[in-house]
């Protein structure tokens, strides 16, 4: 830590003593804890307790002094520094057992990681939505989905903690590896997994398409009519499945003089996990297909059902939702053509170092698998970008008007939705 150093430097030779301070002692602490550096961060740590550092900083401090013994000894060494803590009069608290469950399940017993919570509650220690997290994301890992949806009720049920975003992805996650580890051959897993990321919003494709950020840019009219979902609820639509209008319900302010329509749509996913942005991906692809190739025309029936050939497989982004308001017919988008797609899954900037997660590894074998070249932006290598002409190609193999992308697997699909492509996922380790 170059930059903690040279502060340390500047400090003493200004005459300044952090000492008796706590806020920079605990800046210092985080520092040395993220360096590895545990000589220091039990220095700064004392220096904290010298301080007259409340308790809920203390029982803070000693958790990231836990998490630190955890990467180097796993369980035995998070119980030794918890005993420290005891000993020195801070009551391990909400984060410091929330360190040993996670030291328990990287250490591969998750059914030890349950017992902490049981011990938790035992001891009336409040259970955090980082706890309960942290459970779920571990039962994903294992593609352990009862013990998943058991963490989430509880959650659920949990009056402080309550649901979180995270805590739902984790459970959509553990759909997915669910029907990965039983090596694809139970599709309802897969349906279960989209429903539970359609109900608890993990996945909400109105919202993955991205306003443009350029001045005297108007959004592409298949990315409005794909975003529109059948009016109420949310910023720009409601119910999956519905017929798609050429223009949002709500007025729209009329656009500048000399506006154009952006170039391109963007797909933001860098937020998600792998296997959600996968999900997602397919998602907004089927949305552009449904309502900007197929002119905002509906292949949902009566009975709920998709139009697709697989008709065994029901559409489970139309399962009973509340009854949308009244909205006029549909009408045919005007001619216009598809779009490109720069795909966000994270900020690259030439450096490998800022791109940690699978997000964009799974996003392009996804790809690769529907047969869609790509390239990457060429100043952020997080953007994935998919030319027009290849969308094209892609949803005229759809409709049949055409024979598909080259190198795809030669399978005719009506849409795109996670449920009829379960065959273009690809592994995604969590």
């Amino acid at each position: 830590m170059p930059g903690a150093r040279a502060t340390l430097a500047a400090a003493a030779a200004d005459g300044v003593s952090l000492d008796g301070h706590v806020r920079p002692q605990q800046a210092l602490l985080r520092l040395w804890v993220r360096a590895g550096d545990e000589r220091r961060a039990r220095t700064a740590l004392a220096a904290m307790g010298a301080a007259g550092a409340p308790p809920a900083s203390m029982e803070h401090a000693w958790a990231l002094l836990a998490d630190l013994a955890g990467t180097r000894g796993g369980p035995d060494a998070v119980h030794g520094v918890l005993a420290e803590a005891d000993a020195a009069g801070v009551a391990p608290y909400t984060a410091c057992y929330t360190v040993l469950l996670n030291a328990r399940a990287a250490a591969g017993d998750v059914l030890g990681a349950g017992a902490v919570a049981a011990e938790m509650r035992a001891r009336s220690v409040p259970l955090s939505r980082f706890t309960y997290g942290s459970l779920i994301r571990w039962h994903a890992r294992r593609g352990d989905l009862a013990g998943a949806e058991a963490a989430h009720r509880a959650q659920a049920a949990d009056a402080v903690a309550g649901t979180d975003p995270v805590s739902d992805a984790a459970l959509v996650d553990a759909g997915c590896q669910a029907w990965w580890n039983g090596g694809r051959t139970r599709p309802a897993l897969l349906d279960a997994a989209w429903e539970t990321a359609l109900r608890l919003r993990v996945v909400d494709p109105g919202r993955l398409f991205k306003r443009p950020r350029w001045p005297g840019a108007v959004e592409h009219p298949w990315a409005v009519a794909g975003a529109w979902r059948g009016g109420g609820g949310g910023e720009r639509g409601g119910v999956w499945g519905a017929a798609a209008p050429p223009a949002p319900p709500s007025p729209s302010p009329p656009p500048p003089p000399g506006a154009r329509a952006a170039p391109f749509i963007e797909v933001d996913l860098h937020h998600m996990s792998p296997w959600t942005a996968q999900l997602a991906l397919l998602a907004a692809l089927d949305r552009l297909l449904v309502a900007g190739w197929r002119g905002g025309r509906s292949f949902v029936d009566g009975a709920g059902r998709s139009s697709s050939r697989r008709s065994g497989h029901r559409n489970p982004a139309s399962f009973p939702t509340p009854t949308p308001p009244p909205t006029p017919p549909p009408t045919p988008l005007p001619p216009t053509p598809p779009p490109a797609i720069h795909i966000i899954t994270g900020i690259g900037r030439r450096s490998r170092a800022k791109l940690t997660s699978g997000v964009r590894h799974a996003v392009i074998r996804l790809l690769h698998n529907l047969g869609l070249p790509v390239r990457l932006g060429p100043t952020n290598e997080g953007v994935v970008m998919l030319g027009a002409k290849d969308l094209a190609s892609l949803f005229a193999g759809c409709d049949g008007s055409g024979p598909g992308p080259v190198g795809g697997r030669g399978v005719t699909r009506r849409r795109l939705l996670p449920t009829h492509c379960g065959d273009v996922l690809v592994e995604a380790p969590l």
